[in-house]
This record gives structure tokens, C-alpha cells and sequence, in this order.
């Protein structure tokens, strides 16, 4: 499980966070966001206390724009999530399989709409693996990049 910024109430990680339910409540998660549309979440433990969001994402290249459709979307749904966590004293925890792309990414795009800063302050900051592909996905352009292979939002 990643911290993405200490004064915030949100955390990155996989399914084998979810799995430890003393690291769970170490961190005083109570809200859970799952990115994955391909993860199986192993709830092992009573889980009564704590709100559970799924909004599935396809990993590429099983559909390459799945992201692209509803990356917007989901982010809006983080920050009903985030509100909620807070509001209950506690953080939100975003996962996808691995705790990589999938989870950073729409953790990223979260802080470039609420905090406006820039795609690469918060790509550091999510610690995203392999940004210049997601974000090639979603429309961002890099330089060096040929804008007619790019999509656009």
C-alpha cells in the first residue's frame, strides 16, 4: 500500500492489501475503490464497517479505450469516494490487481482535477509504472510524439 501524499486521506494498492485486514485497519481504511474489471477481491473477514466501490477497468490491450470511455467517469466517483472516507474519520483505499497502472492512474487523474496541478506532478506522485502509455490512451501528447496516431477527448 503506497501513501500517495501525507496530507491526504487516500492510499494506492492490490488485492493483497485488501486480503490483510490488519493492515486495513492499520491504515484506517473505510472506504475501498476497485479499479480492476478483472480482479478478484478476497474478503476473508467481516467488512460491515467499511463501504465498498467497484468500477471496473479493462487492463490493455483487452480494450484499449475502455479507460479512455470512462476515465473522467471514474474520477468523479473518487472523489464521491474520498468524501466519504473522510467524512467517516477515515482514508480511502484505491486498487487495482497490482497496485500499478490501473489504481495510480485514475489516482493521478483525481489530483490533476482537484488540485490542478500538471499530468506530471501527478503521475509522480501516484507513481505511475507505464504513464506514457495510459496517458497516450486518454489523449495526453509527449513530446516527440506524432499527434496523428493520438487520440483526442
Amino acid at each position: 500500500m503506497r501513501i500517495v501524499r501525507d496530507d491526504l486521506d487516500i492510499r494506492i494498492g492490490n488485492i493483497h492489501d485488501v486480503a490483510n485486514p490488519g493492515l486495513l485497519l492499520e491504515e484506517n481504511i473505510t472506504v475501498i475503490l476497485n479499479v480492476a474489471n478483472d480482479g478478484y477481491v478476497p474478503w476473508h473477514y467481516d467488512c460491515s464497517d467499511m463501504v465498498i466501490m467497484k468500477f471496473g477497468l479493462d487492463d490493455p490491450p483487452k480494450d484499449t479505450r475502455n479507460i479512455n470511455k470512462h476515465f473522467w467517469e471514474v474520477v468523479k466517483i473518487v472523489n464521491v469516494a474520498y468524501n466519504l472516507a473522510t467524512a467517516k474519520d477515515g482514508k480511502l483505499l484505491i486498487i487495482c490487481n497490482h497496485g500499478r497502472n490501473r489504481s495510480a492512474l485514475v489516482v493521478a487523474g483525481w489530483l490533476m482535477k482537484e488540485f490542478d496541478i500538471n499530468m506530471y506532478e501527478a503521475i509522480e506522485l501516484a507513481q505511475v509504472q507505464d504513464y506514457k502509455n495510459w496517458m497516450r490512451d486518454l489523449g495526453f501528447i509527449f513530446p516527440g510524439d506524432d499527434e496523428k496516431c493520438l487520440n483526442t477527448l
